[in-house]
């Protein structure tokens, strides 16, 4: 590694030359990268409502409708003349309205009712269309003007559209908030006013990096788009300080700022490569999820934190090199205290408040995690009440209702069969209305009579599709038990040949993948973490103390929706799952070698507390930028699984980071012999005979770690 970093150092000009193209390269190349904001696009392959899709969309070249339109106060000629506005508009396609199903020109009175009050009611006239996601922005916006600011328009196309615009510009707003708060993080925990720029402009190359090379993937989803950012330069920080620390260490004792900045990369390393390696698996093991979203996901961040490890190894080096005048000359004082007092006290008073978190809090936690209210679609991404978009939605379905459309497929030709089941379906509770062949002709008029090219948005050559429309939520007990229905109900008259997608039905089996998918992610990221740590540690007992101690914090994390009451969404949960137990697993492992270093020369009560007052800023000033981080993704998205996840992560690092502190000292020294017993070559302080071998290397480790061993960071200054 010391004759790469020297290498690195040599060619400074290069170097930054290298990285200059690639961030010019990489902001173009993120323009390309397509954002996906449909969720259902990431079920699996073989999953039952994808299947369908697949097959309708190669049978139907009609779509059923995504987007409802109220016009308030209009007439039949009005409504109709709207109708035909909007259908000419680009990426518009199957406008419907009450004229596809009655004579509008006959006297309302003469109608069917039913029919009417589905379309007209009141004067308000409802008009439902499909939008091509391709044109959704443009063509949302000429419809909006066509219709004007009086009226109304919801569904799932509004929703996609109102998603990506948000998402796109609270990205920059996230940014442009975090970076100067976590800017003020990292000047209290180093000695220079330049340093934390110099860590953020590391970080943000390796974020636009990350970002342009997403074009391989061709596109991303929404949630991978909004989160990735800011969680990459939260949890990549760590690697900048460590470095720099190092650095620090080096020129202390006098050595030139080139061999200092070598000796650091030589030193760093190990401990760098340690740290990013827990996170990367843990993004990694997101990959392995069958709903794709976690695949999309584990590989953006994995490569994001593996592109911020390479900035830090190499681009920082060079920029603090290049700039370390500059350094000395806006250096301060510390502003963190040593924490010597808060180390003694907490190691006291550690297996006391252990076992009253373990008994009040981890074991309720624990039981709340089985009983959250789980949200497994997205289907209303945007909940804010005061935005448009949710008050329109309100409004159409205070005077419709709720338009769940789902679509039955199955094989044609058999007429007497299929009018069975629309009359089964008819008989159903929840269901507001059927588009089939039966309800627009008489079952006994043969199909060529009424005309193939008139029923071709409900029958192919091979197939009927009969689009049902509940009024249910999206999701929930009474839409799930309808897809099972109606689920059986095709099965019943066609076995193996009957497709339901769409709505409920997509939900149904994305709530199916996930659910599945957490009994694998969870149990592969704590078997790889796991293995990690036993080859850092060469212990058995120890990964066994920090993967209960992170995932009891997770417990905890996951536990807070339940007892506030707020609707959980489960993709949130399992991806919490991951990324806390990768991204927060590193606070233990630098409190747990810090207390083994110690353990091997004092007692256990003075190695904790000596422990706790070293590592504590370092896990503090972590812990801190990635709650801030995250927290401010939580606070600022109106996107309401984005703000989720934010909040989730934030929570999380504030909580592993008190429970690393407050109940991992305790598990270690009332674990001691079997910590002991098997962790190979853990020679632990012993009183009695040993005690005069014990005081020599006491005394040695002493003057090896100085001013350091206190908890005090060293200054910048140095030979030059």
């Amino acid at each position: 590694m010391k004759r790469v970093a020297r290498w690195i150092l040599d060619h400074r000009m290069v170097v930054m030359l290298l990285y200059a193209v690639a961030v010019a390269v990489s902001i173009y190349a993120d323009s390309l990268v397509k954002v996906n904001y449909e969720l259902t696009d990431y079920l699996p392959d073989e999953a039952p409502s994808t299947v369908g899709l697949r097959l309708m969309e190669q049978e139907f070249e009609s779509k059923p409708s995504n987007l409802r339109l109220l016009l308030k106060d209009v007439s039949i000629p009005e409504a109709l003349e709207y109708k035909r506005q909007i259908a000419q508009v680009e990426g518009v396609k199957d406008v419907t309205w009450l004229d596809d199903s009655v004579d509008v020109t006959i006297p309302v009175e003469m109608m069917d009712q039913d029919t009417l009050n589905a379309w007209y009611k009141d004067g308000d006239a409802l008009i439902t269309a499909y939008v091509d996601s391709q044109y959704a922005k443009n063509a949302l916006s000429e419809i909006r003007t066509i219709i004007g600011e009086d009226n109304a328009m919801a569904g799932d196309a509004v929703q996609s559209n109102e998603t990506q615009i948000r998402s796109t510009q609270e990205i920059q707003k996230i940014l442009l908030i975090a970076v100067p708060l976590i800017f003020v993080i990292l000047i209290f925990s180093t000695t220079s006013f330049l340093e934390p720029l110099l860590f953020l402009i590391t970080i943000g190359v390796a974020i636009i990096i990350g970002r342009g090379t997403n074009l391989i993937f061709g596109e991303i989803s929404f949630i991978t788009n909004a989160c990735s950012a800011i969680l990459q330069l939260a949890v990549s920080m760590d690697y900048a300080i460590f470095l720099v620390e190092r650095f620090g260490e080096f020129r202390n004792q006098g050595m030139e700022i080139k061999d200092a900045m070598t000796e650091a990369m030589g030193k760093a390393f190990s401990s760098i490569m340690s740290s990013s390696l827990t996170t990367i698996i843990g993004f990694l093991v997101l990959s392995l999820m069958k709903f794709k979203v976690g695949y999309d996901m584990g590989l953006v961040l994995a490569k994001g934190v593996l592109l911020s490890l390479v900035c830090v190894l190499t681009l920082l080096p060079v920029l603090t090199v290049s700039l370390c005048k500059l350094m000395d000359k806006t250096q301060h004082r510390p502003l963190l205290p040593t924490f010597k007092h808060f180390g003694r006290i907490n190691a006291r008073i550690c297996v006391p408040v252990a076992l009253v978190v373990i008994g009040l809090v981890i074991v309720p936690s624990y039981l709340a995690n089985e009983r959250n209210d789980f949200t497994y679609g997205t289907t209303r991404m945007i909940v804010d009440p005061s935005l448009r978009v949710v008050q329109d939605q309100a409004l159409i379905e205070d005077l419709y209702g709720k338009s769940n459309q789902m679509v039955l497929m199955v094989p044609s030709g058999q007429p007497a069969k299929e009018q069975k089941m629309v009359d089964e379906l008819n008989a159903m509770d929840n269901i507001s209305s059927i588009s089939a062949y039966q309800s627009i002709a008489d079952n006994t008029i043969p199909v060529d009579f009424v005309g193939r090219e008139n029923l071709s948005a409900l029958m192919s050559d091979e197939y009927t599709r009969m689009v049902i429309t509940a009024d249910t939520e999206p999701e929930g007990e009474e839409a799930f038990a309808l897809v099972e229905e109606l689920r059986a109900l095709g099965e019943r008259y066609y076995p193996g040949e009957n497709y339901l997608t769409g709505g409920s039905s997509n939900i149904y089996d994305m709530r199916d993948t996930v659910i599945e998918d957490d009994k694998v992610v969870n149990s592969l990221s704590m078997i790889a973490i796991g293995l990690v740590l036993m080859l850092n540690f060469k212990s058995l007992a120890v990964p066994l103390i920090l993967l209960l101690v992170i995932e009891s914090s997770i417990w905890i994390n996951l536990a807070v929706p339940y007892f506030s009451g707020t609707p959980l969404y489960y993709l949130a949960s399992l991806i919490i799952n991951t990324v806390q137990l990768g991204a927060t697993v590193d606070y233990g492992i630098l409190f747990t070698e810090r207390y083994m270093e110690k353990r091997r020369l004092k007692p256990r009560m003075e190695s904790a507390a000596e422990a706790i007052s070293e590592t504590f800023p370092a896990i503090l000033t972590s812990a801190s930028i990635l709650c801030l981080g995250a927290c401010m993704l939580g606070s600022s998205s109106s996107v309401d699984i984005v703000s989720q996840i934010g909040f989730l992560v934030g929570r999380g690092a504030a909580i592993s980071a008190a429970m690393v502190v407050l109940v991992l000292p305790a598990i270690l020294m009332i674990l001691d012999f079997p910590i002991r017993l098997t962790t190979i070559g853990a020679k632990f302080y012993k009183k009695g005979a040993k005690d005069h071998e014990n005081e020599e290397a006491n005394t040695g480790h002493e003057l090896h770690t100085g001013a350091d061993a206190a908890g005090e960071r060293p200054g910048r200054g140095g030979k030059e």
